[in-house]
């Protein structure tokens, strides 16, 4: 079953710093932490990425960091809600033309072991990042940010449990980036959570966003469990917060992640060519300087999305090139042959089939990780490398929701930063502290 449970959460004062100025994107969204710190002394990412300059180590930073966040709580910049609650949180954007609003439920969450069939994973993580945010966790002892979780109901219990809150004045709102609205409520009525809570009860929870926080909130948790030798540890650290959030909407966009190659170059397009005849056609899109590269920019990015909807199909882009090239599907079933063995989800995501099939064949060594920038905009991704700061771009089409819980639930990972649900949850919205361990 999936346990939730209210909390009282922290949340910045107003009348100290604004909302705007002191919340932000999750930490691994954060590419220049020192405009975040210049915005305010109280902003949230002085806590999640700290300035590198302020200690010589990691834990040093987490450690010094994990100080300042009490002074504000001790100064009352931060003030923890008098009132066990659960948080409605909605998010009203735009992307194109059409306007959304995006609804959630702000919680704890009781963590379940990994591997589990109750809170279903989608990506891979990597071990750098989980011992970052384990080291985090230590300091700090709190969440400061949400996991994002996601579940199907088409009745809509929750929402119908939240709404009269809504009505009301939000407890916080601020606009972040990109236009984002960010709306926060506290309800604290009991029969309201609790019939929250039943409705949440015999559901699946699929991650969006946060599987390197989940998985290290469970390793804390079992570090605690093993510090205190009890084998049936309840406290606080078995819960995480969350925000849960309904696919049963409009609101759920994802996005697509494009790889950019800062320092390793493709194959030049006759030989990327060769190498995937037997998979894949290349069509080339020859642009002449500065005249007709922004027409010819359109049609191939309209292209890219097209043909994607018929199948897996990549862009590329190599420095010095006066050419963007489209690898499209030849034969859609051989691919998903080739694609090896899985479920019938993972075998058909663009993103999993790039990273196991096609770059294979265009780099020796296939690049990992490390060797990857993941950028939103297909055409940040494309002028990265025509200013010369990156050797290549790759460009994709994003995974359908469907896809993604397909391969949860067929318990299966895509390549890291497949996903990109937009928009992100803000850290420091509000905020918990774990109060036993």
């Amino acid at each position: 079953m999936v346990e939730i449970a209210p909390f009282r959460g922290f949340v910045y004062d107003p009348r100290r710093v604004p909302f705007a100025d002191a919340v932000a994107p999750p930490y691994d969204r954060i590419e220049d932490p020192r405009l975040f710190h210049a915005r305010s002394p109280y902003n949230v990412v002085h806590l999640i990425v700290p300035d590198p300059e302020s200690a010589a180590t990691r834990e040093e930073r987490f450690a010094q960091a994990a100080v300042r966040f009490r002074s504000w709580i001790d100064q009352g910049v931060v003030r923890r809600q008098d009132s066990m609650a659960v948080y409605p949180y909605h998010q009203l954007f735009t992307v194109g033309r059409r306007s959304y609003t995006r609804r959630g439920l702000v919680c704890l969450l009781r963590l379940e072991k990994p591997g589990g069939r109750r809170v279903l994973p989608h990506e891979k993580t990597n071990p750098e990042f989980l011992a970052d945010r384990l080291a985090f966790l230590r300091a700090f002892r709190s969440n400061l940010g949400q996991l994002f979780l996601l579940y199907r109901d088409p009745d809509q219990r929750v929402e119908r449990a939240m709404a009269r809150f809504v009505e009301s004045p939000a407890l916080v709102q601020a606009e972040l980036e990109g236009g984002v609205l960010h709306r926060l409520w506290a309800a604290t009525d009991p029969a309201a959570i609790a019939e929250a809570t039943l409705a949440l009860d015999d559901k699946v929870l699929y991650i969006a966003d946060g599987h390197h926080r989940y998985e290290t909130a469970w390793n804390y948790r079992a570090e605690v469990e093993d510090a205190r030798g009890n084998v049936h540890y309840q406290g606080s650290a078995g819960f995480r917060m969350a925000t849960l959030i309904n696919t049963e909407q409009p609101g759920i966009v994802i996005l697509a992640t494009h790889r950019v190659l800062p320092q390793r170059e493709l194959p030049p397009a006759d030989e990327i060519a060769r190498r995937l005849e037997d998979l894949f056609e290349v069509r080339r899109y020859p642009f002449h300087g500065d005249v007709d590269r922004p027409r010819v920019w359109t049609d191939f990015e309209e292209d890219l999305r097209l043909e994607g909807t018929a199948g897996p199909t990549f862009g590329i882009f190599r420095a010095g090139d006066q050419e963007l090239l489209l690898v499209l599907p030849r034969d859609k079933e051989a691919i998903h042959a080739a694609a090896g063995e899985g479920s019938p989800a993972g075998r058909a995501v663009d993103v999993s089939i790039l990273h196991d099939l096609v770059l294979p064949r265009l780099l020796d060594p296939a690049p990992d990780h490390g060797d990857f920038q993941y950028v939103r905009g297909a055409e940040d991704a494309w002028s990265r490398v025509l200013s010369g700061a990156a050797r290549s771009a790759i460009f994709v089409n994003p995974p359908r929701l469907e896809q993604v819980l397909g391969v949860a639930e067929a318990g299966e990972r895509m390549p890291a930063k497949s996903t990109d649900f937009y928009p992100k949850l803000a850290t420091g919205i509000v905020m918990h502290r774990m109060e036993d361990t």
